[in-house]
This record gives structure tokens, sequence and C-alpha cells, in this order.
């Protein structure tokens, strides 16, 4: 029919948006503070954390190190972890702005869940904000379809139905 193929990467991104957690936890233990943020769905996008100005320093921004760490993951446990030899993604942050109170994560990430570590004693946890700038290809509606018909597994089979809907909704990404 004369259209060209577009691979997943080679797709303009139309709609950016700002999306905000469904639920925020917050951990404290000895030597950080921890916000775990759940976005309700599987996103594509870069991750957004806003550190409010207070009394407390904020370091410059010729410091090379931002104050926080990013970790993320499309399961809980994914975002729980620490070891960097099994990240899926970079989780690289850049500074928007001279004052380092502004931090994007430096690539696009698939995620659903979004864990903030605070190790300074000078950073309020209740002045950090998280968000994601979404950003999604514009998909034909039969493309995008995940209707895969008898190969899904039935709704009796609740283990295989959540994998099955999960990995959907991350195929769904990269569509």
């Amino acid at each position: 029919d004369g259209t060209s193929f577009l691979f997943p990467h080679q797709q303009d991104l139309f709609k950016v948006s700002t999306i905000h957690p469904t639920t925020i936890e917050h951990n404290s233990t000895q030597t950080s503070h921890e916000i775990m943020c759940d976005f309700g769905r599987e996103i594509l996008g870069h991750v957004r954390i806003t550190i409010l100005p207070s009394n407390a320093s904020i370091p410059s921004s010729s410091s090379v190190e931002p104050p926080i760490q990013l970790r993320v993951g499309e399961t809980r446990a994914e975002a729980l972890n620490d070891n960097e030899e099994h990240f899926e993604q970079s989780i690289d942050l850049c500074t928007n702005g001279d004052d380092n109170t502004m931090w994007l994560s430096s690539h696009l990430l698939a995620f659903r869940f979004v864990r903030i570590i605070i190790a300074s004693d000078d950073i309020d946890p209740d002045e950090v904000t998280i968000a994601c700038l979404s950003q999604e290809a514009e998909i034909d509606n039969n493309a995008g379809s995940l209707d895969f018909g008898p190969n899904a597994p039935s709704d009796s089979n609740i283990l295989d139905k959540n994998i099955w809907d999960c990995a959907a909704a991350t195929l769904k990404l990269c569509i």
C-alpha cells in the first residue's frame, strides 16, 4: 500500500503530559529516607524530581552527584533493587537549572514504581515532589490492540493472567 514501516524507537512522540503518583509511601532508616511512588500503571517517560527550596542547603550546580538517588521498576520489587548489576535501565539524573532544585531522568524510562533515596539530612522529604513527564507515540488503533484472542490466559488462572497483563502493558509501551 506504499506506507513505510516505522520501528518503535523511530516514532515521533506526540503527546507529553505530566502524571502524578496515585500513592506515595515514606520510609525512614538510620541512614536515609525513601519515597516509594506508584503511578498506578506502566508509563514511558522521564521522572521529574523537585526539591522545594527551604532553609536547608541544596548542593550547588558544581556538584557532580545529585543529592538523591533514583530507582524505577515495573514492579515494586524492581524499584526496591539496589544492586546495579541487576538494573534494567539507566537511572542517571541531570539537573534542570543552576540551583539543583529540579532533577530529571537522563533517559526515557519504562516504569510503574519510582523510589527516591534521600541520604542527606539537609533535604526535607516532605519538600520533595515526584512526577512523570509521560511520552506516548501516536499509534493506530488496530496496531495498538492487545487482544490476543484464544492465546491469552484464561481468567481462572490469576497468576498467569497477571503476568500476561503486565507483559501486554509493557508491550504497548513499545508499540
